[in-house]
């Protein structure tokens, strides 16, 4: 188990981040699309209702067309005058239910037998007078095969008879046929009245075939189903469906009775007969079209998943390159490398990298610097040494010429000898690779002094120090160099004295170091800079006390030099790695 918990554990940054921008996107892309789905069905039914609804209230329309046809029938065998005349004749009879009188009913139907052969689909017709005898013809021919168990008073305590005597004489549809009760007929009820005098004569009752609906209502689709159904009996009768069988027809019925939640049903009603046009589908029947939207939603999903997949990979990679870089430069330093390169971004990442790079290059260029002032200190000690000769022995040999000096009265020769040996004195200073302000100012009096023997006391010179930096800690030989370029290109080739000045002092955290002569001057200082000892000098300068150290020079023909060295003050960090 340990195993497989460490075979699944992510061990570097990129794949994490993949992996856990993969958990939180995936889901929401899958819940998305879910509702977009979702979304797309709705609006498909919606769309899909609207279409329906159109189609029922186009179909209405063709039903009250047809409605109006059979109404028309009612009011035709209304205004019959035969009609009118044996209705009259009858209405102060006593009730008696039965059939009319022979005379009555031959009459009828003569008179009724063209509007049996004048409409399609008319069924039956039945008349009742005032006293209940009635008069029926069926199918063009007169018949008596009235139900035994359906009287005239049974009649008027029905749903449908008192509602068409509450309508005043407009006709009255029912869903079924209410002579035989069966679902093979719709009716058209009505009372009949007197054309004159608007009293109550009789009533009258139509059944009409329900097949003349079915051109009607449109073809069903493979879908959905279309029914024309009487709301307002009993019960939900079944009027008219489009195609299929009658079991059909009541199945989607009693669909529509059961509300089911699985079916979409839209619905459009007469005003006049409250019969109802519906149109009963699934639901998702109706967003069977979306499968092809739901297939492009998951194809979708699919390529955002892999895009941001790759993007995310790409991202990853760049963000966590410079880590990668950075972790390469630390193995190159621990393998001994003496710099590094390489670019780094302008982000966090990158900014730690160009930190680092930094850092490890101003260490290493430090480092190289403390290294090179090694040589260059021990370089210019055996330059000035200029032999092999063993330093202490040179020393002692010159403190004795001193003393020999002395015993024989050269004192000339002795003061000599005495500023040789300070020299050589100050130069090896033990090792010391620092020595105080107070101590390289002497090396340069004793120097002064012996080249003021070598010209015959051409040279004049004045020293300027301030107090607080006589011991202050300097690079040893840090004014020679200058003091002897004074000597030998200033005051050398001027005709008569000539004087150097040289002065120490402390401004704004910097210490300055100025060698002037009034020399014969130079028109440019390339040569200068060029010569060995002060180009050697310079170096040794900045690789001690660093790029932001100065040396200057001024110079003008006949008028003299002037050299300015200058560098911050606090260097204690730096003498102590050197030393």
């Amino acid at each position: 188990m340990k195993r497989v918990r460490a075979a699944l554990r992510l061990k570097t940054i990129r794949s994490r981040i993949v992996s856990m921008e993969l958990i939180i996107i995936i889901p929401a892309l899958i819940l998305l699309g879910v509702l977009l789905y979702q979304q797309m069905g709705n609006l498909l039914i919606k769309t899909n209702s609207e279409s329906y609804d159109r189609i029922l209230e186009s179909t209405g329309r063709i039903l009250d067309n047809n409605l109006e046809y059979y109404r028309d029938i009612s009011r035709n065998i209304l205004s019959d005058d035969t009609l009118q005349e044996i209705l009259e004749s009858h209405k102060a009879d006593e009730p008696e239910d039965g059939i009319m009188d022979i005379v009555s009913l031959i009459k009828l139907k003569n008179a009724m037998t063209q509007y049996m052969s004048g409409f399609s689909g008319l069924r039956s017709i039945h008349i009742f007078d005032n006293a209940g005898k009635r008069f029926s013809m069926e199918n063009g021919s007169m018949t008596d095969s009235f139900p035994k168990d359906t009287s005239f008073p049974d009649m008027r305590k029905s749903l449908w008879y008192q509602q068409a005597v509450a309508n005043q004489g407009y006709e009255t549809f029912v869903g079924y046929n209410v002579i035989t009760s069966k679902e093979d007929a719709f009716s058209c009820a009505r009372i009949l009245k007197n054309l004159k005098t608007q009293e109550t004569i009789g009533f009258l009752i139509l059944t009409f075939d329900k097949n003349t609906f079915k051109n009607v209502l449109p073809s069903n689709d493979d879908q959905g189903k279309y029914l024309l159904i009487d709301t307002e009996s009993e019960k939900n009768h079944i009027v008219a469906y489009s195609d299929g069988t009658d079991a059909e027809a009541q199945e989607s019925l009693d669909i529509v009775n059961e509300q089911s939640e699985e079916y979409y049903t839209c619905s459009w009603e007469d005003s006049e007969t409250g019969w109802k046009l519906l149109y009963i589908i699934r639901r998702k029947d109706i967003v069977k079209e979306a499968s092809g939207i739901k297939t492009i939603i998951n194809n979708g999903l699919l390529t955002t998943i892999i895009i941001l997949a790759v993007a995310t990979f790409i991202v990853c990679s760049r963000l966590t390159k410079p880590l990668y870089e950075l972790r390469q430069n630390i193995i190159k330093v621990g393998e001994g490398a003496r710099s590094l390169d390489g670019e780094f971004g302008d982000d966090e990442i990158g900014k730690i990298g160009q930190e680092f790079n930094r850092m490890v290059n101003e260490k290493l260029a430090l480092s190289e610097k403390i290294t090179q002032v090694e040589l260059k200190n021990k370089q210019a000690e055996l330059e000035l040494l200029q032999s092999n000769i063993n330093p202490h022995f040179l020393y002692n040999t010159l403190d004795s010429l001193y003393w020999m000096a002395i015993i024989h009265e050269a004192d000339d020769i002795a003061e000599l000898t005495k500023a040789m040996s300070d020299i050589f004195k100050i130069a090896l200073s033990k090792g010391d690779k620092f020595i105080p302000v107070s101590q390289e100012l002497d090396f340069v009096k004793s120097y002064l002094y012996i080249q003021n023997i070598r010209f015959n006391g051409k040279i004049k010179y004045y020293i300027q120090t301030d107090e607080e930096l006589r011991n202050y800690r300097i690079i040893k030989l840090l004014l020679q160099p200058f003091v002897e370029n004074a000597v030998y290109h200033g005051i050398e080739p001027k005709i008569g004295e000539g004087t150097i000045g040289i002065s120490v002092y402390q401004q704004e955290g910097r210490v300055y170091f100025e060698i002037t002569d009034d020399g014969v001057g130079m028109e440019t200082m390339d040569d200068l800079k060029k010569g060995y000892a002060v180009k050697n000098s310079i170096e040794r300068i900045h690789l001690i006390y660093g790029e932001d150290a100065e040396v200057i020079f001024y110079s003008k023909r006949n008028e003299g030099t002037k050299v300015q060295i200058s560098f911050v003050k606090e260097i204690k960090d730096v003498q102590s790695s050197i030393d």
